[in-house]
């Protein structure tokens, strides 16, 4: 309300300006012309100055106080917005991130959208005050003389068109070029980035990804600069006719002094306002534009938060101890967006409580896909995944998501102390130091956690100053102890044994073997070695479990299971397979 009354004042300012102007003027062409010494004259010259000066000082007062609010709103706002969408990022659907729609979206809100709502609002405040202020003008130059008003609006209302016009096309230029924007800085990051590096450098493609952003980047360039010279070019006319007006308005002005219906004090105040208000209005015809522009960008925002969240059960059922029956899938098939096929097809299996299960088969077979499915990560557009003989999809997601622990393909690497990568697996126990290192032990990394002068509280990474850089067998071995740290009744691990050496990996299926007793597990490899101790081996190909069983099992079937273990045999034994 106080910035409201503020921004009013604001707008009052420059009608009374014409009056106090007219004042100053018409008293003193009263001291000039009046013979000798026109006391009366020169005290209301005087009183008509100070009232002068003391509407700027008011006006830069006015104008601090209201820039002062508005950076604190400003703060606000950004605030709160970004964590909207910060909020909203996580209520969506994980589907949700393998549709390039997404991250063109994302990255329309993301660019500066918080400034842009802040500005929207200053905007609207300056419009309004400016409105208010070119109303109060027109009605005093009403006063003065009808034809005065009319120019006004006839020099006013065409750059109102055009710049709101203009900012319209800059709008949907950004639109348009969202994606080849993206991929823009996307293959600047490449260039500039850590983890390319090194296959940028080996294979020489740097002329060539320079090559490709460099057409990218002027395709864009090119665009926005023929965008704005027709911008400028309408501008350039606009002031042109401006200008003209102007001219015709100062003509008639002096014709109507001559004809004495106007003072000089008049002359004088109403030229200034005119020019005032073509400046002006100049001015609020680039805010409205702005506005516009940024009205638009503001509803990408709204469309943003107004995307499908994670679907959420009305009256969620909740699961009391542990699983008794385990879990179940009933005929589930899954596709991706965008896609034509299904990555898996009709797929049914029980897993019992306790049962260390194997998913196997080549790439692409949809070994990862099943585990999300599994746990809840996905939903399967037909089938259901049952836990218990409860549809996941009535289970509290938050509730249920406690029972798992995983470590993924991708498993992050939290450039954040050790403390903060290990805790992250149960957030409740991120303060208890022996946990945390036992954590660390299981994974065979607590001997070098303990070794670091910081302890637990040691930076990783190389993003921020003071960070220890890990190999990537000590990033995975974080991500394991991250795993163990949740004492969860799920365990999922896929592909955990990528970057270990093979001591490593040995020592890693020993401890997992201890670590998952009396647990669900659930391990994606392509090491088949690793699955002879498993209950249940799953075989994917093509989205379909086309076998199941242990590995002897397997093995007595000779299908696809067995062609792949003898395959991977003959790696390390010469014509002798050890089954």
């Amino acid at each position: 309300m106080f910035t409201v009354v503020l921004f009013t004042i604001v707008a009052i300012i420059p009608a009374i300006q014409i009056y106090v102007t007219e004042g100053v003027i018409n008293a003193l062409a009263q001291i000039t012309t009046s013979e000798g010494q026109n006391g009366s004259a020169v005290n209301e010259t005087f009183v008509w100055i100070t009232l002068q000066s003391a509407l700027l000082i008011a006006l830069l007062a006015i104008t601090f106080l209201s820039d002062r609010i508005s950076l604190r709103l400003r703060m606000k706002m950004a605030y709160h917005i970004e964590a909207q969408i910060a909020d909203k990022a996580v209520k969506l659907p994980l589907i949700t991130y393998d549709q390039p729609d997404y991250y063109d979206r994302l990255q329309r809100v993301s660019n500066g959208i918080s400034n842009r709502a802040m500005t929207v609002i200053q905007e609207l405040f300056s419009l309004g005050r400016d409105c208010f202020s070119f109303v109060a003008i027109f009605l005093v130059l009403v006063g003065f003389h009808w034809s005065m008003a009319i120019a006004l609006l006839l020099i006013v209302v065409p750059s109102f068109i055009i710049n709101i016009r203009i900012g319209q096309a800059h709008f949907w230029q950004m639109i348009s070029q969202t994606t080849a924007l993206r991929k823009s800085r996307y293959l600047f990051s490449l260039l500039t980035g850590r983890d390319s590096a090194k296959e940028i450098r080996i294979y020489g493609i740097a002329p060539y990804l320079r090559q490709v952003w460099s057409k990218l980047y002027w395709k864009n360039a090119d665009e926005q600069i023929e965008l704005q010279t027709k911008g400028m070019r309408f501008n350039a006319v606009q002031e042109g006719v401006v200008e003209g007006a102007l001219y015709g308005v100062s003509m008639l002005l002096v014709w109507l002094c001559a004809g004495g219906a106007l003072s000089i004090g008049s002359f004088v105040s109403i030229t200034q306002a005119i020019r005032g208000s073509q400046q002006s209005s100049e001015a609020m015809a680039r805010n409205l534009s702005h506005f516009y522009q940024d009205a638009l960008h503001v509803g990408e925002w709204i469309l943003f938060m107004k995307m499908e969240e994670e679907e959420l059960p009305e009256n969620p059922l909740m699961l009391c101890g542990p699983l008794q029956k385990g879990i179940q899938a009933q005929e589930i098939t899954f596709q991706y967006p965008n896609s034509t096929q299904s990555i898996l097809k009709d797929i049914s299996l029980q897993i019992k409580p306790g049962q260390r299960v194997a998913i196997v088969g080549h790439n692409g077979a949809g070994k990862s896909t099943l585990v999300k499915c599994l746990i809840g990560l996905y939903t399967p557009q037909e089938g259901t995944v049952m836990y218990d003989g409860v549809p996941i999809i009535e289970l509290d997601p938050t509730t249920y998501r406690q029972r798992i622990t995983a470590v993924f393909q991708d498993y992050m690497q939290y450039q954040l102390s050790v403390r903060e990568n290990i805790g992250f697996g149960q957030l409740n126990h991120i303060d208890n130091e022996e946990e945390l290192i036992e954590a660390a032990r299981k994974s065979g990394l607590g001997g070098w956690v303990l070794e670091q002068s910081q302890g637990v509280d040691t930076p990783l990474g190389v993003m921020f100053e003071g960070g220890q850089e890990l190999s990537q067998g000590q990033w995975q071995k974080i991500a394991l102890s991250r795993a163990f740290f949740r004492d969860a009744e799920i365990v999922v691990l896929d592909e955990p044994t990528a970057s270990m050496d093979p001591m490593a990996e040995a020592e890693l299926f020993r401890l997992f073997s201890s670590l998952t007793a009396n647990k669900i597990s659930l391990m994606v490899s392509h090491r088949l070695g690793s699955c002879k101790h498993a209950d249940l081996i799953l075989v994917l190909d093509q989205g379909r479990v086309i076998e199941q069983g242990n590995h002897r099992e397997l093995m007595q079937m000779g299908g696809l299971y067995a062609t792949m273990f003898h395959a991977q045999a003959e790696l390390y034994y010469d014509k002798e397979v050890i089954s």
